[in-house]
């Protein structure tokens, strides 16, 4: 962290929530993912297992939606099965490659001191985000964490988890700042009128995605300069 840290004395913030993407924005993900992929390709259609290319830039929708696109010839059995060979690699061992990006834990646990109220907001299904949440220490730091497949219901998107959090919190939506890596991040924080920090470091390219109210992290211990510049405006 640098001399650039805020104090208690920002009590006054104009920001109060903020929502977080996980994969690309909290945790490099992309050697487990990337591990879990080779792995399903081997075993369902290994004659294709080098096709998956550039994955990084990929990383971001439903593994579902990642596959179809990269290979879009499948039948819907051997894509069925191809995910399915995924997810049991994944949440048995991929995951456990997940890293958190430099200082996610420090930022996150000052941002708490600030009193700001932080959620999660992810396209990974509950399972895997609970044991990689868990395993980095970072659950603690959350209000709520939401997949797809959350116990308050199925999300087709992530403009509709991200709606569910303004209702359920009554958020005031001037207040509240999504950080994400992804045009379906910067996608869902536009349809809702929140303020949005995109996270250049990640996979998505969600900083080409610019409206009046986006802001541009190249490390993520900047979001606290964003803090405080959101306090000031």
């Amino acid at each position: 962290m640098t001399s650039t840290l805020l104090t208690r004395s920002t009590h006054a913030l104009a920001l109060q929530t903020i929502l977080f993407d996980l994969d690309g924005t909290l945790v490099n993900s992309l050697p487990g993912i990337e591990w879990s992929l080779r792995q399903a390709l081997t075993q369902v259609v290994p004659d294709r297992a080098d096709e998956l290319t550039d994955l990084a830039s990929r990383i971001g929708p439903p593994i579902r939606q990642i596959l179809a696109e990269a290979l879009p010839d499948l039948s819907l059995p051997t894509l069925d099965k191809l995910v399915s060979q995924f997810r049991f690699y994944y949440d048995t061992q991929g995951w456990q490659k997940t890293r958190p990006y430099p200082a996610v834990g420090a930022t996150l646990a000052h941002l708490r001191g600030l009193g700001l109220t932080c959620f999660i907001v992810t396209n990974k299904p509950s399972l895997a985000t609970s044991k990689i949440v868990d395993h980095l220490g970072l659950r603690t730091y959350f209000q709520e964490i939401v997949s797809p497949d959350a116990p308050a219901g199925s999300f087709s998107s992530k403009t509709a988890a991200t709606s569910y959090l303004v209702g359920k919190y009554r958020l005031n939506r001037s207040r509240t700042l999504f950080v994400g890596d992804s045009a379906d991040d910067a996608g869902a924080a536009q349809s809702l009128g929140l303020a949005f920090a995109a996270a250049a470091y990640g996979y998505g390219g969600a900083s080409e995605n610019r409206t009046e109210r986006t802001y541009t992290l190249s490390r993520f211990p900047q979001l606290l300069r964003i803090v405080e510049k959101c306090r000031v405006e």
